[in-house]
């Protein structure tokens, strides 16, 4: 009787696994057999439900993340598995990014795309739980503060000046004699509406004859530093960590933004008449310590340039850049192509500082539509004297259809640090 009992089991067994294979109780798109034994190559199950069709529930299906399929040689068949994804983990390479939808605060603004290369990270999972994180709890700044007037700057100007020299409305250096009125003029001169905002001519010049200082520059790029760094010494004797800050911004036309956080660049600038080569590259590089990456690429026969800064800014210390370029054409100096125009794109910015296995927000910046969009800094100490590459940032850049054409142009190397989601390139970088 025994032996007749477990030869019936065996039947019974038989029947039902044969059953198995023809049914789909959850629809996924794998028969029920195989759910029960999804074995990978390393020989790990990989326990899903049959009953549920999205076992980790990422909103893609376990069929689209294993695909099965039978291929039958008469009597015999075989099966094969395409792993696209674990079907029981929501984020299958553990970068941060979900493998089935983007990451959404307040139900519609995207703050983290969907992973586009699930079994390969793009960033890393620390990075875009802090920006994931950040986004909910500090929010996004996406207004401009009220630019200081020249008149509230010489005030805080003379201000530092009698702390450290002890003179009421003057301090005299080297014979010569400041006072608060030498300071507003020159203040005055420099403001948003100086002429070289006004003087479109003068711009291109300038541009002409900066191109052949290329590499007198880079010759000289150590001597350079030193005599930068000798003139921050002198004038941080005089001026607050707070002054030498909003004195640069202010010379450069940035704003902070309504939350203090950072000191921004503004859509309708001086710096806009001056496009974008790699000789603004060397002299940065002479200046101060940073990391560049251009991406050049053509759309419907235009030549465009996505241009992408980061590191220590001096004054206004961390900081990243983006800059959106077009019409290449020739200067002065044939070896050095000039970007002679501006391209506008919805933008956004934020910017982290890596400490081991931490990262720490600087600023969320998302003012809408840029040409160049920026943060800086500026005089928090947390903050100061920052080294490229502990500085992190993410980005996105739409840029409507030719944002195939960028991402294609981007090299090998850097793929990892872009992602194309639709019409916008997101950067992780």
């Amino acid at each position: 009787m025994a032996a007749k009992a477990a030869g019936l089991k065996d039947i019974y067994d038989s029947i039902g696994k044969s059953i198995d294979l023809s049914v789909d109780s959850d629809g996924d798109g794998i028969p029920d057999y195989y759910e029960d034994n999804l074995v990978a190559f390393n020989g790990k199950r990989i326990l899903t439900d049959k009953n549920n069709a999205d076992t980790d529930g990422d909103g893609l299906s376990d069929g689209e993340e294993v695909e099965i399929k039978v291929k039958e040689y008469g009597k015999q068949a075989v099966v094969f598995g395409k792993y696209n994804s674990n079907p029981t983990s929501g984020d299958s390479d553990g970068d941060g990014l979900n493998d089935g939808t983007a990451q959404y605060i307040g139900g519609f603004t995207e703050v983290a795309p969907k992973d586009p290369d699930k079994l390969h990270k793009n960033g890393t999972k620390a990075l875009w739980d802090a920006h994931v994180r950040s986004q909910i709890e500090d929010g996004t700044v996406s207004t401009y503060a009220k630019k200081p007037s020249a008149k509230s700057l010489t005030e805080e100007i003379i201000t530092d000046l009698k702390h450290k020299q002890g003179f009421r409305y003057q301090v005299v250096k080297n014979g010569v004699r400041i006072n608060k009125k030498h300071i507003a003029k020159i203040l005055k001169a420099i403001s948003e509406n100086g002429p070289v905002n006004k003087n479109k001519s003068l711009a291109k010049f300038l541009i002409n004859v900066g191109v052949y200082l290329d590499s007198p520059i880079k010759k000289s790029s150590k001597g350079i530093k030193e005599l930068i760094k000798a003139s921050m010494s002198v004038a941080r004797s005089y001026l607050s960590d707070n002054t030498m800050a909003d004195v640069g911004a202010y010379i450069l036309n940035f704003v902070k933004d309504t939350e203090g956080k950072a000191f921004h660049s503004q859509v309708d600038t001086w710096q806009k008449d001056f496009g974008y080569n790699s000789m603004y590259d060397t002299v940065f590089g002479a200046a101060t310590s940073m990391a560049r990456l251009p991406i050049l690429f053509q759309y419907k026969n235009t030549d465009y340039a996505l241009w992408l800064w980061k590191g220590n800014y001096l004054n206004l210390n961390s900081g990243g850049e983006i800059g959106l370029y077009k019409d290449r054409k020739k200067t002065g100096n044939s070896k050095i192509p000039h970007y002679a125009s501006i391209e506008t794109a919805k933008m956004s910015l934020s910017l982290y500082k890596e400490s081991g296995s931490t990262f720490q927000n600087i600023y969320n910046w998302d003012p809408g539509v840029q040409w160049w969009i920026t943060g800086f800094s500026g005089a928090r100490k947390e903050f100061k004297n920052p080294i490229a590459s502990s500085l992190k940032m993410i980005a996105h850049v739409y840029l409507d259809d030719m944002c195939k054409d960028c991402y294609k142009a981007i090299g090998k190397s850097y793929k990892k640090n872009f992602i194309k989601d639709g019409n916008t390139l997101w950067i992780v970088w």
